[in-house]
């Protein structure tokens, strides 16, 4: 049995275009950034007990996580039924970030954003002054595909301020 099939019981197929979940998340941890590399954790265990393969933090492994979420978009599972992995990737996707880049998780209401921007509660502000969100960035790249790029994400906030 596949591992989609064997985390989902199926594939259940959907024309899934919504950017956030329809439902409350269920996690583990508070929704605070004290938590967010606990959450990150979370997503190398799932990746190691289910795709035997390590992650380390490395920008490489950004790719893997955009072809892991196309996966599982082409295997037509629903951001509902798939929602806290890809809250935990997205959390794996900001450490990456700071373990390349430096920074720190902020809370959402730190971020010096005008207040009509919807974000997620946890955000990353980068060494170089940046601040960025990169759970909802995975989100948005289940959603909309290759044109959301993880690996594009990086790059694009990790560039020197200028």
């Amino acid at each position: 049995m596949n591992f989609i099939k064997k985390l989902f019981g199926g594939s259940a197929k959907s024309k899934d275009t919504e950017l956030m979940p329809a439902r409350p998340l269920k996690l583990q941890f508070p929704l605070v950034p004290a938590s967010a590399p606990e959450f990150a954790k979370q997503f190398v265990e799932i990746i190691r007990n289910n795709e035997q393969l390590g992650l380390n933090y490395s920008v490489g492994t950004l790719a893997f996580v955009d072809k892991f979420l196309d996966r599982f978009k082409r295997e037509g599972i629903t951001m509902d039924r798939f929602a806290e992995t890809l809250f935990v990737a997205g959390c794996y996707v900001g450490q990456t970030m700071l373990a390349n880049a430096g920074g720190t998780w902020i809370p959402d209401t730190e971020s010096g954003l005008p207040p009509n921007i919807k974000t997620s509660p946890m955000l990353i502000r980068l060494a170089n002054g940046l601040v960025a969100d990169p759970v909802n960035q995975t989100f948005k790249r289940f959603s909309l595909g290759e044109s959301e790029s993880l690996m594009g994400f990086f790059h694009a906030f990790t560039q020197p301020k200028r």
